[in-house]
Formats: structure tokens, sequence, C-alpha cells
């Protein structure tokens, strides 16, 4: 415990990781039905503020707000400001008694966990990003009290949607997502930023050789030393493909690495005297100074669709044929990697990750259309090359609204399905009935198909499969698959 305390004295001291002369505290709690208060999030954030500030609690909620699922529980979050050469003490009273304040209900088991250190985001996304404070820059070191049982907060965790709506109620006030990062309920977070110094990664080519730069620009307070610089490539498939490190003197502004133009890199800027990171970057994609963006020349088509008096007209992206395949354009890594946890509701519905549906209520019709609308995003969106489209229900009205609405000319497209009768229905689908109507459907089905006009049918690469006889097996979940490339 006392090393921890005098880690974080070393780290607020001036000149180590920057200058700092004021902790700021936000809190996020919640009252309960019995009237206790319990710590949701507290982060302290170590800051720089040239006036001098108030240090009294203010509220940034003008009320106690609640939230549908959890009856009789209300929420707040309130600010306020400590010294730095206060926060010692009640670090330590919070790490020996599990005690930040004396009205908040008592924490069963809260432990403090090693210091760490995290880096801005890349295109990958750091998780502990959605509730710190600006870490942009360099990074931040982070001291970290764990509620590990979160006995004050199991009916909120119990409940995913509640968590959503709460998480979704401290957004529109501060900039954090905790249904992204639910593990940290209940924790207290100290974060320091490293603001000593700036460091920038950069790769330079000079006669067929790569070299990774990194400038760094001190602090106009700070004392200068020597840094230790190294940068190795992220690994693939658990191989370490290149590791370099240099010594930067504290009288050199900018030091250069060899590195091969093979993967992405991670860059690290460590004080070895005080024994901090500085800097450090998650990994960064290089283009190499020879890679050449290409493109295609695209036309669009129509796509004339019609079944049971219905018609649609689709506007197929047609690539230019004439486009030679080297010279075709790459499938680029989706560099994003967003985990759904990582997402807040509204950016998941947006994007489809994640939407639920009320297939019996009340607008079950609308539900319907919604998804199948979705569907066809999601279609349109990835399926330029491949989708296969699993679905024990699936009938050829099920494909004439989405994969035949696919914009994307002759991508593949699988449909596969049991030729069940939906749950809903109020056909029969006994073993004698499902065997003498299997081909009989498949059969139907063609006549559907070119029963479309030639054109439209010029357009569509699309592959029907079902269960027939003993051959196959039948199976109940959906799935919609797309493939990168063929």
């Amino acid at each position: 415990m006392q090393n921890t305390i005098n880690d974080i004295e070393i780290a607020l001291e001036d000149g180590i990781l920057g200058f700092n002369n004021i902790i700021e505290v936000t809190e996020v709690f919640s009252l309960s039905p019995d009237k206790k208060i319990s710590n949701i999030l507290t982060l302290m954030v170590a800051e720089n503020i040239k006036n001098p500030v108030a240090t009294e609690e203010s509220f940034l909620t003008k009320k106690l707000f609640s939230i549908s699922r959890l009856k009789g529980w209300k929420f707040g979050i309130k600010r306020y400001y400590i010294e730095i050469d206060k926060i010692g003490q009640r670090l330590e009273d919070l790490t020996q008694v599990g005690v930040w304040d004396e009205k908040q209900k008592d924490i069963i088991n809260l432990k403090r966990i090693d210091k760490y250190f995290v880096s801005p985001d890349s295109y990958e996304t750091v998780p502990i990003n959605n509730l710190l404070k600006n870490n942009f820059n360099n990074g931040s070191y982070v001291f970290e009290w764990f509620d590990f049982d979160k006995e004050n907060h199991q009916e909120l965790l119990s409940s995913p949607q509640a968590l959503q709506r709460l998480s979704e109620s401290i957004h529109e006030v501060l900039p954090i997502s905790i249904s992204s990062v639910s593990d940290r309920i209940g924790n207290f977070l100290l974060q320091i930023p490293s603001t000593i110094l700036m460091a920038y990664f950069g790769l330079e080519k000079n006669n067929e050789i790569f070299s990774l730069t990194c400038n760094i620009a001190w602090h106009e307070n700070a004392r200068k030393r020597d840094l230790i610089i190294n940068c190795h490539l992220s690994e693939t498939d658990n191989i370490c493909e290149g590791y370099y490190t240099k010594i930067l003197k504290r009288d050199e502004p900018n030091i250069s690495l060899p590195i091969a133009n093979k993967r992405a890199h991670i860059g690290t800027v460590w004080d070895p005297e005080n024994n901090f990171i500085l800097a450090r970057t998650r990994p960064s994609a290089f283009i190499s100074p020879d890679a050449r963006i290409t493109t295609t020349v695209s036309t669009f088509e129509e796509r004339v669709l019609t079944h049971n008096g219905t018609s649609k007209v689709i506007s197929v992206l047609k690539p230019d044929s004439y486009v030679k395949k080297t010279e075709q354009k790459k499938i680029i890594t989706n560099w994003t990697k967003k985990r759904i946890y990582d997402s807040s509701s509204a950016e998941l519905k947006e994007n489809r990750n994640f939407v639920q549906y009320n297939s019996k209520g009340i607008n079950k019709n609308q539900s319907k259309s919604e998804a199948l609308k979705d569907l066809v995003y999601l279609i349109n969106k990835y399926g330029q090359h491949a989708v296969w489209l699993w679905d024990p229900y699936l009938s050829f009205q099920d494909i004439f609204d989405t994969l035949l609405l696919n914009t994307h000319s002759n991508s593949i497209m699988k449909a596969i399905s049991s030729l069940d009768v939906p749950p809903d229905s109020d056909q029969t689908s006994s073993c004698e009935i499902y065997e003498s109507k299997a081909l009989q459907t498949i059969s139907e089905y063609k006549e559907s198909f070119t029963a479309l006009p030639v054109e439209t049918i010029k357009t569509l690469n699309l592959e029907f499969r079902c269960k027939t006889g003993n051959n196959g097996w039948g199976f109940h979940d959906r799935f919609i698959i797309f493939r990168a490339c063929t």
C-alpha cells in the first residue's frame, strides 16, 4: 500500500509526468430505495489550472434522475477539486479502509490494482478510454481501486437494459460510456496524463530503406533527461518480426530506428531515470511511400423484380470489366475492429451491430419491416463479393425481399433453407407433407426465378439449396455470412 502511495506521489511531482496543481474529481453515484449512496464511478484527473478553483461540490445534474428499469433508484453526478497535497491521505484511506466518502455505502471487496499506462486510441480502440478524460496525446497512467464483488450494484448489473439506459443518461452530461466497460462500475480511478513532452512517431524512406523517426518536444519547464525509445512491430500469428531500441540523449530532438515496413508498429518513450513511460502509441499502420491508391470505374444498370404483383427497380452497381485483375481495388482491412461492448446502444443500432426486434408485440409488422430494411442495408454494405443467407423458414418472398435487393452485380449469393413452416404459420409441417413438398417447392422457386426479366437474371449469381429426403440436416438458427473475396 505504501509503495502505491509513493508511486502516486512521485507521478504527481512537478517535472515527472507533467506539472499538475489540482485533482478534478467527478463522481457518478446512486441513491438506492433505502436512501443509501453508492459509488457508480469516481474519476480523479490530475490537471494544471492556472486560476484558483473552488473546492466545493457542484452538481452536473440539475436533480437526481431515474431510469425505468430500476424502480426506486436515483442517480446523480457531481464534481469538485482536491488540492494535490491532500489527495494522498484520501487515497490512503481508500486503500486501507475502502472508504472515500463517509456518506457512501461500505464496499465489501475494494482492492487497489497495479498501475497501468493507457495509450490513446488508434485504429484499435482501448476500452478504458471510454472513461478517461481527453486521453488523446501521449497517454496517461491510471491508478485504480477495483470493486471486485460489486455487491452494491447487483440489481443494475443484472439488467443490461438498465445499464444501457443509465449509460445513455450519463453520456448526456459526460463524454463517457460506462456500459462499454461495465466491469469498472463501482471503481475509483486516478488518471495522471503524461504532459512533460510531446512525442511523434513517423515513417521515412531513404534509398529503399525504411526508418521510424521519433521526434520529442519537451515542456518548456521540463528538466530534460536521456530517454529510451523502442519500437516493435505488432505481432501476427504470435511471431515477433522486429524490435528496435535506442537511447535518445537529452540534447537531441529526434532519433531514427531502422524498421521493416511490414507490420503496424508500437512506439514507446521510456524515462529510465524515474521508471515511467512518457508516451506510447497503439498499433499505427504505415502506408508505404510506394503504395498506390487505385480506383475502379463503375456504371449503374437497372434490375427489375416482379413477384405476386409487386414490382421493384434496383440500381445495380457494375464494376468496369475492362479493369485488369492486377489493378482491381484491394480489400482494405477494417481497422476499427470495434467490439460490441465498446459502443453505445445508439451506435450499435446505427451500424446494425446489435439491434433487437419485437416479433410478437402489437407492432410486429413494423418490427418485421425494420428488420428487413436492416438486412438489406447489411447486404448492400458488405455483400459486394458474396452473401450467404441461412434460414430454416426461407421462402421465395424472403429471397425477393433480401438477396435480390443486393445492388452489387454478380455478387455470389447462396440461400439455404430447411423449408420449415414458421411457428406462427397456420400451415402444418408433418414429415409426410415435408417430404412431398420439398421438390415441389424447389420447382416453384425455379419457376419464380425464370419468370424474372432476362436483363435481371444477367446480374444475378444466386444458388438455392434445401434439405430433401434423408439428405442433409435440419437447423434452427438464422445466419447471414459475408465473404470479403472469392
